[in-house]
């Protein structure tokens, strides 16, 4: 997969999802231990750390939750994509600053 093809799936992901206006900020080439320092969120086990990864972040307003959750509104998601399978490992909403990039990253 390469960095233009998560860009594509990154957007779609959020126009999917609700993401009023997306606007697609970084695609950064990283590896799956550095997104977690970033997000803060919980592993998965079937992707190791040293995993290389694109991660992306979109820029726009969504609200998520629901059902038993409260609606929480949040100003951008991040989308997490396998670089070798370009397969969706993980996304989320967040309120955190852009991810500092010290890999190689692609913006449009």
């Amino acid at each position: 997969m390469r960095s233009s093809e998560a860009w594509g799936k990154a957007f779609h992901e959020a126009t999917r999802r609700h993401v009023v206006a997306p606007r697609v900020e970084k695609v950064l080439a990283t590896t799956y231990g550095d997104v977690l320092k970033w997000t803060r969120s919980g592993r998965t086990l079937e992707v190791g750390l040293d995993r290389e990864v694109y991660l992306v972040t979109v820029q726009g307003p969504v609200i998520v939750g629901g059902g038993r959750h409260s609606l929480s509104s949040f100003s951008r998601t991040y989308y997490v994509y396998d670089a070798p399978t370009g397969r969706l490992i993980e996304w989320g909403a967040t309120i955190l600053p852009e991810p500092e990039g010290n890999r190689s990253e692609f913006r449009r």
